[in-house]
């Protein structure tokens, strides 16, 4: 099983203490950090999949270290989410100017916790059927053109060869062609992962504001696949 890893950022004892068995249990592994230099050793260290930051327990510097935390994480496209037990509508409107991808109201349960936490992150997307697929992506760049083969498709994103030519974050535009199907798919898309180590090579690319005929032309293709991947690949 994949998990999510989490770190929570929390100047208390109480993410210090949590249940963390419980978070295992629901595809969570939760570290923690007191402050910056702490935190952006996890994210280094930890390959962090999603930040959360509480409020409540450093109110007169928060929105300075989501800033910095923002500017200074080496890894784009992490989820940084606000929790607090404050509703004051300025509060969340700082935090979000912040960069704070999402503000959670507390008190809030666990699981409903979770669910926030794996939205941000389109968890849901991981529990897609992802296809092998005979395939290529064609994409410009710098006056360049580029072509990679696939590695497996979901209705979500796509994972391609390994290439330096994208950095993390990056926002493209790829042509895609699939083996059967007679038109190429022109997609938008982010750069979400790129994997460069001697058992994982790849660069996931996760489909952006994907609709109308593109979107069941691809649906469709992946429905009508039979042969289905048994291990989901984590770049999304």
């Amino acid at each position: 099983m994949n998990h999510i890893r989490l770190l929570m950022i929390d100047q208390k004892s109480l993410a210090m203490n949590l249940d963390k068995a419980g978070y295992i249990a629901n595809g969570i592994l939760v570290y923690t950090a007191h402050d910056f230099q702490s935190a952006i050793k996890a994210i280094n260290s930890k390959d962090i999949d999603v930040v959360t930051l509480n409020l409540d327990s450093q109110p007169s510097n928060s929105c300075a270290l989501i800033k910095q935390l923002k500017h200074n994480v080496p890894k784009s496209g992490i989820p940084f989410l606000v929790t607090s037990v404050q509703t004051n509508a300025k509060i969340k409107r700082d935090a979000l100017q912040s960069g704070a991808d999402l503000f959670i109201e507390q008190p809030l349960p666990r699981n409903f916790f979770i669910e926030k936490i794996k939205e941000s992150l389109d968890y849901e997307v991981r529990d897609n059927a992802r296809i092998d697929v005979l395939g290529s992506v064609a994409v410009h760049i710098d006056k360049g053109q580029y072509c990679l083969d696939i590695n497996d498709l979901s209705s979500t994103g796509v994972l391609i060869d390994h290439t330096n030519i994208f950095k993390e974050g990056q926002n493209i535009e790829i042509t895609m062609s699939l083996e059967g199907l007679l038109e190429k798919l022109i997609i938008d898309g982010q750069v979400v992962r790129i994997f460069n180590k001697p058992d994982k090579k790849g660069v996931g690319i996760k489909f952006q504001n994907l609709r109308g005929k593109v979107k069941n032309v691809l649906h469709n293709y992946i429905r009508n696949q039979k042969i289905v991947a048994t291990e989901l690949k984590y770049y999304l």
